[in-house]
């Protein structure tokens, strides 16, 4: 009994031990499992925290990089910008010297040219001082004055651009000049005033209507200027004073003028009846009739045995460059093409090297910088001009108006 006692004793405490025993297993299985659990969460954290590390290390890597991108970037841009800053300002430096050469003369005129327009109207001046005078208080003598300038005035209208009829009016008009001179001196400069106004009166009237007539009228000019050298003064200082752009002169740098002081200045025609001036484009059709003859008279040879061309061709190369030289005004396309027309090809052949460069030097920067009439009348000057030059660049030839009138079909 004892023995099953103690055996039931001893497989009490077994079974108590093994449950003990089952229960710290457990516990120690639990703990454990906690454990590796924390392990496991540890790790996942470290884990974690590298990969953060490592992506945040990436963020800042790409951050700095792109940063030092941006930077390069910059600064290669600020260098670009600085050096197109510098650029823009020697281009805008190298314009406002071209356009301070260009406006140089942006008064009316030269000194140089006021003072050769001082000097061809001296012989004017002198023959309203000291001649004129006596034409309005002599009768006998306005009589005889008013005789002889009938020839004149006939025969100026009969011109026409046949070589042996120029040569005809030539010879009758120098005999008839000098045997006033011989006969009286007074009453000789009375004609060659006339003779001076009526040429340039002829001038107006012809060559609008018919351009071509700019070179017989010119020849003629230049042959009694040549066979009566007291004549050049009185032709060219009346062509200077009707037509100041040959000066050129555009008064409107005199701020006590008013405009219209100014038109009359230029030789606007003003009509009385309607009081007002006539209109630009009249006004500039006129003038171009005269820059066409002059054009005409400093190109023209006169052959054989007469008298050589008393007007250079260098006064067409000298007005040229001053035109060109002064801020442009509305009216200067006109004056410039018509007189590119006539002269443009002796120049050319004469100054070779020089003076294409001046035509590229118009067409690339004269002529952008021509101001456009308010009411656009001079629009069509302007392309004529472009298209003009445009040709002479493709062609190398300045087309000029022909010397004698096309026959009619």
């Amino acid at each position: 009994m004892e023995l099953q006692a103690a055996k039931q004793a001893i497989e009490q405490k077994a079974a108590a031990w093994k449950k003990q025993t089952s229960q710290l297993e457990k516990e120690y299985e639990e703990r454990n499992a906690r454990l590796l659990k924390l392990v496991d969460e540890a790790i996942a954290l470290d884990t974690t925290r590298i990969e953060q590390d490592k992506k945040k290390e990436a963020a800042e890597k790409e951050r700095q990089a792109k940063e030092a991108k941006e930077a390069k970037d910059a600064a290669a841009a600020a260098e670009e910008k600085k050096k197109a800053v510098a650029k823009a300002k020697a281009e805008a430096a190298a314009k406002a010297e071209e356009a301070k050469k260009l406006s140089s003369n942006k008064g009316g005129a030269s000194s140089a040219g006021l003072e050769e327009y001082k000097k061809h109207m001296q012989a004017i001046e002198n023959y309203k001082a000291k001649i004129k005078p006596r034409l309005q208080q002599d009768d006998a003598f306005r009589k005889k004055c008013f005789e002889a300038r009938r020839l004149i005035k006939r025969t100026v209208i009969q011109i026409q651009f046949k070589d042996h009829v120029i040569i005809e009016k030539y010879k009758l008009l120098e005999k008839h000049l000098l045997t006033i001179k011989n006969q009286d001196v007074d009453a000789f400069h009375v004609l060659l005033n006339h003779l001076g106004k009526a040429l340039l009166l002829q001038v107006r009237q012809e060559v609008d209507g018919a351009a071509f007539s700019a070179y017989f009228l010119a020849k003629l000019t230049v042959l009694l200027c040549g066979g009566i050298p007291e004549l050049k003064e009185y032709v060219y200082g009346r062509l200077l004073k009707r037509c100041p752009y040959l000066v050129p002169n555009f008064f409107d740098d005199d701020p006590t003028l008013t405009h219209d002081e100014i038109r009359r200045r230029l030789h606007y025609q003003y009509d009385e009846e309607k009081k007002e001036f006539q209109p630009f484009i009249q006004h500039a059709t006129q003038q171009r009739c005269y820059i066409m003859f002059f054009a005409a008279m400093v190109t023209t040879t006169t052959g054989g045995n007469y008298p050589p061309n008393p007007f250079s061709i260098s006064l067409g190369w000298t007005w040229f460059a001053r035109i060109l030289n002064m801020a442009q005004r509305e009216i200067n396309p006109l004056l410039i093409h018509g007189f590119l027309e006539i002269a443009g090809r002796h120049l050319l052949a004469y100054y070779p090297r020089q003076f294409p460069k001046v035509l590229n030097l118009l067409y690339t920067q004269i002529i952008p910088s021509i101001p456009i009439h308010h009411n656009k009348d001079n629009v069509g000057a302007i392309s004529g001009l472009k298209l003009y030059l445009e040709d002479y660049s493709q062609t190398g030839i300045l087309v000029h108006i022909p010397e004698v009138m096309k026959a009619s079909v």
